[in-house]
């Protein structure tokens, strides 16, 4: 089984950002072994799948910065957590960083991938406040 990588702080999503331009999407699952499995997404409200994992796509826009010119990670942070209300359905769904290859959209209008790279783990860290 591959080691898992940890995603500790805003410059190692940043270094993938450069490494993967276009390519780096969170998506709230229980991690990619089980998502390569399953290939798709599922919409709750219709049943149907999606064609592909859905995910949000990371870009540059989520590291603004403040007036003091400082890194906002108040915003990445918000954004990171946008779909955690999915572990109240299930504790063992986490945020995952995948590099992955839009595929195209799900029924929120965010993108449907296919895991196409490295993935990582967020860091509950990460995630706070």
């Amino acid at each position: 089984m591959p080691t898992t990588k940890t995603i500790k702080t805003p410059e190692e999503i940043q270094a993938l950002l450069v490494a993967n331009p276009g390519r780096v999407f969170v998506r709230w699952s229980r991690g990619p072994a089980m998502d390569r499995k399953q290939g798709q997404s599922r919409d709750y409200q219709s049943g149907g799948s999606h064609s592909g994992l859905s995910a949000v796509q990371i870009d540059e826009d989520w590291f603004g910065y403040t007036r003091e010119h400082q890194p906002n990670e108040w915003y990445l942070r918000r954004r990171l957590r946008e779909y955690g209300f999915l572990r109240m359905k299930d504790s063992k769904i986490r945020c995952w960083i995948m590099v992955g290859q839009i595929v195209g959209k799900d029924s929120d209008g965010y993108e449907s991938i296919e895991i196409t790279g490295e993935c990582y783990r967020v860091a509950d860290a990460l995630l706070e406040e």
